[in-house]
Formats: structure tokens, C-alpha cells, sequence
């Protein structure tokens, strides 16, 4: 169960605060959307269909969380790097497993 006001995790868009649900207008038809804002008070609505896209966020503390930019480079950076140390972990669990 999300609260309001709780970091979450938009895997293309980075961390943003949770806002409720919102019924919004697309296409002349209704329907239920997360509202997320972001740094400087972007908001970003993601249908709800598209739940498996957002996740709870893990870091530290929950009051601190920092809010990413929507459109900014800082979430991609953030990505990049923990794929990198993913990728050397990986490497020296195999070393270790398989060593010469």
C-alpha cells in the first residue's frame, strides 16, 4: 500500500513523490492514473495499468529521498552507475566461484 507523500521508483524517470490517484481524461475516456511529482514540482501521471513500472524506493530514508529532475540526465547517471558496479560484482562472484 502506497501513502501519500512516499518516494517511489519510476524505472525511466527516477524518484519521485507519490501523490494519490487521479481520474483523468484520455481520449475522451476515464481512467485512474498515479500521480508522482518530481523535482521542481513536475508531475508525472502513469496509468495505473502500468503499475509494474513503479516501485517502492529503497534508499536510506524515506524523508530525504532525492527527488530527480523529470527529463534530467541525474536518473540516467544513477542507472549507469549500479548497472556497472551490478556488472563488476557479477565479475569477482565468478572470479571467486571460478578461481584460476
Amino acid at each position: 500500500e502506497l501513502s501519500e507523500g512516499a518516494p517511489i521508483v519510476h524505472e525511466d524517470h527516477g524518484v519521485g513523490r507519490y501523490r494519490g490517484l487521479v481520474t483523468l481524461e484520455a481520449g475522451g475516456t476515464p481512467g485512474e492514473y498515479f500521480e508522482i511529482e518530481y523535482a521542481k514540482g513536475d508531475r508525472l501521471y502513469v496509468p495505473v495499468a502500468q503499475l509494474d513500472r513503479i516501485s517502492r524506493y529503497s534508499g536510506a530514508s524515506a524523508e530525504t529521498a532525492p527527488l530527480h529532475s523529470l527529463g534530467g540526465e541525474q536518473w540516467t547517471k544513477a542507472k549507469r552507475k549500479a548497472a556497472e558496479e551490478a556488472r563488476i560484482a557479477k565479475m569477482r562472484a565468478d572470479e571467486l566461484a571460478h578461481p584460476l
